[in-house]
């Protein structure tokens, strides 16, 4: 409290209460509107589909769940040019509720698939050179054991 003790007071009322605002309180700062009216009803979207029947009650809710994400991040892209990723995003979740947990379209598969072969080309090929290299460090520590004369037990190369 010894800190801030220099610090002025100010009385608690700035204005006397009795001083009428200069401007009407919805006026101020244009921060609040003039007139009140009636918020516009919510536009809504309606689809109707016999199929949609035969479904059982939880795909059924997933699958609308899902939509009605796709549609309001369709809506939110559109009205704000949010990036595209949340449009992604929602597509993906609509197909997951259409296709399964964990499915992806075609051409990611197969990108999917082309990475995976790419690894496993990868360390194939990297057993094979981690031997050749081993063959070569072998070769270099008989070479030097017989330039300097130290017996190849004397040698440690792990």
């Amino acid at each position: 409290m010894d800190s801030i003790s220099h610090i002025p007071s100010f009385p608690l009322t700035l204005f006397p209460p009795n001083m009428p605002l200069l401007l009407a309180a919805p006026k101020i700062a244009g921060l609040l509107p003039a007139r009140v009216g009636t918020p516009e009803p919510p536009v809504t979207f309606s689809h109707e589909n016999p199929g949609f029947a035969a479904l059982p009650e939880s795909t059924r809710a997933k699958l609308f769940e899902a939509v009605a994400g796709l549609l309001d991040a369709a809506a939110e892209c559109l009205l704000t040019g949010a990036d595209e990723v949340i449009l992604l995003h929602a597509e993906a979740l609509v197909r997951n509720a259409v296709l399964g947990e964990g499915s992806m379209p075609p051409r990611a598969r197969q990108k999917r698939a082309d990475r995976h072969a790419a690894v496993r080309d990868y360390l194939a090929g990297s057993e094979a050179r981690m031997a050749a290299r081993y063959a070569e460090i072998e070769a270099d520590v008989e070479a030097m054991s017989q330039a300097y004369g130290i017996p190849r037990r004397a040698v440690r190369h792990d």
